[in-house]
């Protein structure tokens, strides 16, 4: 029992040092960027902050995942939650609990044509857009 008691004050301890010590908006440029490098596409986010509403995570605001062009707009939200387990984040491993998506705008783009891929009928067919 004390032992359980040390680990969750211990861990109340990192989360409040983590919120103290470490800018949640100093670390936007560096997760916007490992976000479009793993995407291959371009992730935009507006605002940064901590969450303690369900356990530990994060809030973004202004949410954005486009073509690295800029001409297409995928997935977009006006907030953006994301909450992580403890323990594993105490040991240094990031798993997932919940997203929740706050006004989330979903497009989905049909027959977009590849050049190379299609038949030369297929080339001439426009880029609809569902919302």
């Amino acid at each position: 029992m004390w032992g359980f008691a040390a680990m969750v004050f211990l861990g109340v301890l990192v989360l409040a040092g983590l919120a103290y010590f470490v800018d949640v908006k100093s670390l936007k440029g560096s997760l916007t960027q490992t976000l479009t490098e793993a995407t291959g596409m371009n992730v935009k986010i507006e605002g940064l902050a901590y969450d303690f509403h369900d356990g530990f995570g994060l809030k973004a605001d202004g949410v954005s995942v486009e073509s690295m062009d800029g001409k297409d707009k995928f997935v977009s939200a006006k907030t953006l939650f994301v909450h992580v387990y403890l323990m594993p984040l105490l040991a240094g491993k990031v798993e997932v609990k919940t997203i929740d998506l706050i006004q989330p705008v979903v497009t989905i783009y049909l027959n977009q044509v590849v050049e190379e891929d299609k038949p030369e009928e297929a080339k001439t067919e426009k880029k609809t857009m569902i919302r």
